[in-house]
């Protein structure tokens, strides 16, 4: 086969997206300096065996999600989740996942929805392939009809209740 398993922790194995490289047996699979190789092999064409005389490298990539503001998002409000890599080689593929499924058609470096509503909230990763190797996130997204509570008003009002907190402690000594 082509497909590529990995693993943060040896126990919690992932599929990740088709590789680069042909379909093949007998072939040799190694890390090593932070990348994983794929040496020769042999395969099947025509009803008869072809070996095999390439390398393959993946290399894993550091990626975050970005996204236009903090969370939550209004209702009807545009959301934009863009992909950013360091250093990403031509040939790279993409597919966005949404609470671990797949997003149909969602296979560039950047996720937009015109008007989110709240069945856009949920946790989002995405997964490139191809000549890397990496999956991004996961970036948890809310979508609320709730009103957005200004940053400014938040660290006042937490400003408030600690001098009433405080205030009501000396009251009662």
């Amino acid at each position: 086969m082509n497909d590529v398993w990995y693993s943060a922790n040896a126990e919690d194995w992932r599929g990740g997206p088709p590789a680069p490289w042909a379909v093949r047996f007998g072939h040799a699979a190694l890390a090593f300096a932070g990348k994983l190789w794929v040496l020769g092999g042999t395969t099947i064409t025509s009803n008869d065996f072809a070996l095999l005389n390439d390398v393959w490298c993946l290399t894993p990539v550091p990626l975050t999600i970005e996204a236009e503001h903090a969370s939550p998002y209004q209702v009807g409000e545009a959301l934009t989740l863009r992909l950013a890599g360091l250093g990403l080689p031509p040939g790279v593929t993409y597919q966005w996942m949404k609470d671990g499924v797949a997003l149909a058609g969602e296979r560039s470096d950047a996720y937009h929805l015109a008007a989110a509503g709240e069945a856009a909230s949920g946790s989002y990763t995405c997964e490139i392939g191809g000549s890397a190797f990496g999956t991004a996130g996961p970036a948890v997204i809310v979508v609320s009809d709730a009103p957005r509570v200004p940053v400014g008003a938040a660290v006042l009002a937490g400003a408030v209740l600690g001098v009433l907190l405080l205030g009501a402690r000396k009251l009662r000594r």
